[in-house]
């Protein structure tokens, strides 16, 4: 009977350390920073959220609420494995909302950002600022 409660507590550690690992990534997959160029783009796609990079934030948390739990008696034998997944979770998922955050801080800037559009000429440019895909000014440039 021994063995059954080794593997119960080896199965339950495993599952409870690879679970974040089911609800993070989306800093480097999901987050979009703006694309190369976009300064002489009128319109242009990237992502404002913070979404992406809280839920990264929240399996690194994750990972170490893993390493804390690892602590208990009852985890004795698998106790390696769950510090070894709690920290490496919480190490990949810290660099993704890294990464997200650091995106996202790029698309809103750059979507602040007044850009001089192609075909204009240098004397009249047209400069636009965007806020998502609207244009909310004009301005001209004075020759």
């Amino acid at each position: 009977m021994h063995w059954l409660h080794a593997v119960l507590r080896l199965t339950q550690g495993v599952f409870l350390g690879l679970l974040p690992l089911a609800t993070g990534g989306c800093g480097l997959v999901l987050v979009k920073q703006p694309p190369i160029g976009y300064q002489s783009m009128e319109h242009f796609t990237c992502t404002e959220s913070n979404l992406g990079p809280i839920l990264d934030m929240t399996a690194a948390v994750g990972g170490l609420v893993v390493v804390a739990v690892s602590q208990d008696d009852y985890y004795y034998y698998v106790q390696g494995a769950m510090i070894a997944i709690g920290l490496s979770t919480t190490a990949l998922y810290g660099v993704s909302a890294t990464f997200g955050f650091l995106k996202t801080k790029k698309c809103r800037a750059a979507k602040s950002q007044p850009r001089v559009l192609p075909g204009t000429d240098s004397s009249r440019a047209r400069a636009v600022f965007m806020v998502g895909h609207t244009e909310q000014g004009f301005c001209r440039a004075r020759p």
